[in-house]
């Protein structure tokens, strides 16, 4: 076993098996295997790369794609079955489906039945496939990100039916504000997308 020299002595020597495994194979993050040995994250980094471990980037706990699915159900606002949202395979898009009704004054105007429509209406939906593809190929920028709006204002006497709602990324959203959609199309295609010498 090598000695492992951070600064504070040779306090981790005795323990580099034990990181390893809890690393490896508990698969716990870097800040809470310090947090057991009372150092910080970086010197379990240390003690890894010193020891051929490669480090993944993980932005914070690795989590088994079951245990994903789990915490989705229990932060819902609705009561859902477990199988239901496992049937949607892309986590990450289902995530982004469910992101666009966590506000309260959406939420309140959908009940389980209404929710798992709404799931599985836009979770295949063409216009909201393009909106988050073009979300991811934008880093996640927040002006691209997917935004839930009314075909027909609701100041204008639209609903919250399904078929009037769409997807559109944030900055569209924010632009289209209160026209319906044939005077949004109009003026997009008039003053936006028209280019020049047209």
């Amino acid at each position: 076993m090598e000695l492992i020299n951070i600064g504070k002595g040779d306090i981790l020597t005795p323990f580099v098996d034990d990181i390893i495994k809890k690393y490896t194979d508990n698969h716990q993050s870097l800040k809470r295997i310090g947090s057991e040995y009372g150092v910080k994250y970086r010197h379990i980094r240390k003690v890894l790369v010193d020891n051929g471990i490669k480090i993944k980037k993980s932005g914070g706990t690795r989590q088994s794609i079951d245990t994903l699915y789990k915490n989705m159900k229990n932060h819902l606002h609705w009561n859902i079955e477990l199988d239901f949202l496992k049937q949607f395979q892309d986590f990450n898009k289902l995530k982004a489906v469910n992101r666009l009704l966590n506000r309260d004054r959406v939420s309140v105007n959908f009940d389980d039945k209404k929710y798992k429509d709404f799931v599985c209406k836009f979770y295949y939906d063409a216009q909201f496939n393009n909106v988050y593809r073009l979300y991811l190929d934008n880093n996640k920028s927040s002006w691209a990100m997917p935004s839930l709006d009314h075909i027909v204002p609701l100041s204008r006497g639209g609903t919250w039916e399904l078929d009037n709602l769409q997807v559109l990324s944030w900055a569209e959203n924010r632009a289209k504000y209160n026209y319906l959609q044939s005077e949004w199309d109009y003026i997009k295609t008039t003053f936006i997308t028209k280019k020049e010498g047209d």
